[in-house]
């Protein structure tokens, strides 16, 4: 409950009112104190954990699977309870007589979307994830931390919770600049002691997970300006986690880490290697360990390049229509910026974007030729529109729209650690899925053609669940 203690860390003061809640500074600290208030807990709890008892059927559709993107035309959906009881031949399958029907011909239905990288956790925000197709989101907040990760997580699971279900994990770091990322709340030790200690707090706090950044933030910044976490408290921290059976992210991309990250052992990385291709043998170890590379285009995109960018957005409807007025003020400005006028929180990107792309369209291309599983990290936004642009940027890297599919959902479970409950679209599974009025395996950008929003078997019309989120965020 709020007010428990985040052990070794002290809140040093307040510095506003955040969509969250109550934003605090905080730095390491030898004696435990009371953590971050964060008020999603608040949002959530207004919404009791409901299970879907009338049966729904999604009937004569397409369906287009998580774990291999191929289509099965002539399908039928069962849900029941909230999770999918049976798949089949429209002619074989049999329908609840109570069922609610959806007709599903001329549509195409895939599993929810994962995003494994995300940070905003205002309740307007997510509600936009969740109305893209987005019913799954690793979320590593900004600017807060809960202090009972384990009750968000849990209420955000209800099918009449309009966001997307959420795993939470809190960030280490050397100390990224905030110039980059203000109010970025990082977490950063200096020993092995300490670092262990942390890991140990946040799994007592009820954490599955946890991030880590390592990186000197040369290709961000255009200079080494962010301490690396000592080797030994890098070790540690992944060491320490693994050994509490909690999951690691890693945010690297300079190869020197990426190398140091495979070999401590982690599950997913955050961002991909952009500074130069990586080795054969590096590709051997990240297939054999089954770890997960997730390359965030998005970010590096926006922020080198912020005319196409917005160019991008403001040229689909299906985009613009879920901006809120600021927003859409930006990018019309944004997308009549001249070259010499770019100027960014991240300098290093735009002098060097076309090498960073090319390595990251290239270790991309070898992770998915390597069979190393592909996940889609957004690392911002528009919250879900982002998403929807990093999975065009996968498709422009060389992957199939059926590729891009598979890392949107599969992919995203798989680096989650929860690919035997979503993901993929079979019995037994939670009913979490999008059905769509166009073909995404002819047009990636046809999974912004949303009919229905599916959440543990409540279907929900994306207007709906945007209904109330403008005045949210």
């Amino acid at each position: 409950m709020v007010g428990e203690t985040i052990s070794h860390y002290k809140v040093l003061e307040k510095i506003g009112q955040g969509g969250m809640g109550e934003v605090y500074r905080a730095e390491w600290s030898s004696q435990p104190v009371r953590a971050t208030v964060f008020s999603l807990l608040f949002f959530l709890s207004l919404f009791p954990v409901i299970a879907q008892s009338r049966a729904v059927v999604i009937q004569s559709t397409t369906l287009i699977d998580g774990r291999t993107g191929r289509a099965v035309s002539e399908t039928s959906i069962v849900i029941q309870d909230g999770r999918i009881q049976s798949v089949g031949d429209v002619n074989r399958v049999e329908v609840p007589s109570d069922a609610r029907i959806i007709d599903g011909q001329g549509r195409w239905v895939i599993p929810g979307l994962v995003d494994v990288h995300t940070h905003s956790a205002q309740e307007g925000a997510l509600r936009r994830f969740l109305a893209l197709g987005f019913t799954t989101v690793h979320l590593m907040p900004g600017r807060s931390v809960p202090d009972n990760p384990g009750e968000v997580e849990k209420r955000s699971e209800s099918p009449e919770n309009h966001t997307p279900r959420l795993h939470l994990s809190p960030i280490f770091s050397g100390g990224f600049p905030e110039s980059a990322i203000p109010g970025l709340h990082q977490f950063k030790p200096k020993t092995v002691l300490e670092a262990r200690q942390a890991v140990r707090g946040f799994k007592q706090l009820g954490f599955r997970s946890i991030k880590i950044i390592q990186e000197d933030g040369l290709p961000w910044m255009g200079s080494a300006v962010a301490p690396r976490l000592l080797p030994e408290v890098f070790a540690a921290l992944v060491d320490e986690a693994q050994r509490l059976d909690m999951r690691v992210y890693v945010h690297t991309t300079q190869l020197v880490d990426t190398r140091a990250a495979i070999l401590a052992g982690l599950n997913a990385f955050m961002h991909g290697t952009m500074d130069t291709l990586i080795d054969d043998s590096l590709w051997g170890e990240m297939l054999s360990r089954k770890i997960v590379w997730t390359p965030t285009y998005r970010v590096v995109l926006a922020e080198g390049d912020p005319p196409d960018y917005a160019q991008r957005i403001l040229s689909d409807t299906k985009l613009t229509e879920s901006l809120l007025d600021a927003e859409l003020s930006k990018y019309r400005s944004d997308a009549s910026m001249k070259a010499a006028d770019i100027s960014s929180r991240f300098p290093g990107l735009a002098p060097n974007l076309s090498t960073y792309v090319s390595n990251l369209h290239q270790n991309t291309q070898q992770a998915q030729s390597r069979g190393v599983t592909i996940a889609l990290g957004s690392d911002g936004g528009p919250p879900g529109l982002g998403s929807h642009l990093e999975m065009e940027f996968l498709y422009e890297a060389g992957l199939t729209p059926a590729q891009v599919i598979v890392a949107a959902t599969y992919g995203g479970a798989t680096a989650l650690g929860v690919d035997d409950e979503i993901g993929s679209i079979e019995p037994g599974k939670l009913a979490d899925l999008i059905v769509l009025t166009a073909d995404p395996l002819e047009d990636i950008r046809n999974s912004r053609k949303i009919e229905w929003v599916i959440k543990g078997g409540v279907p929900m019309k994306p207007k709906e669940i945007l209904a109330s989120s403008a005045s949210q965020e």
